[in-house]
This record gives C-alpha cells, structure tokens and sequence, in this order.
C-alpha cells in the first residue's frame, strides 16, 4: 500500500504543477484581451433600425418576391 501512495504522488505533483501553469498562461491571456477580474465590461449598444431602412428591406423582400413570381409564372 505504501508503494502505492509513493507512486501516486509521484504522478500527481507533475500533474498539479502542469495545470498550474496552465491556469497561469489562461489567465495571462484572458488579462491580454482585456478581461481583468474586477472590471466590468461594457455592453454593447444594439444600432438603432430607422423607419426608412425598416421600409426599404421589406420592399425588397416584395421586390424579389415578385420577380420570382414573374419568373415562375409568366416565364416558366
């Protein structure tokens, strides 16, 4: 049994120091991109939709419709 303790924590302080390291290039990478603990992120405003551009999109979807129709219909 005591074979058996020696060899496990000859594998697992190998494996803890690696995920360490890991955890510390993480959280250096994560810092790089600008997500420090403690600092909120600002949210992102949506972009507003005018009337005119909410107008304009669907008198394309129309325009495409009719066409299709046109094209099935009367040239099919």
């Amino acid at each position: 049994m005591a074979n058996r303790v020696r060899a496990l924590r000859a594998l697992a302080l190998p494996l803890i120091l690696s995920a360490l390291h890991e955890v510390d290039e993480r959280a250096l990478a994560l810092e790089t991109r600008g997500l420090a603990p403690g600092i909120r992120r600002t949210p992102l405003a949506p972009p507003g939709d005018p009337a005119a551009e909410r107008a304009l999109r669907w008198a394309l979807v129309a325009l495409c419709a009719a066409l299709l129709a046109w094209r099935l219909v009367w040239r099919g």
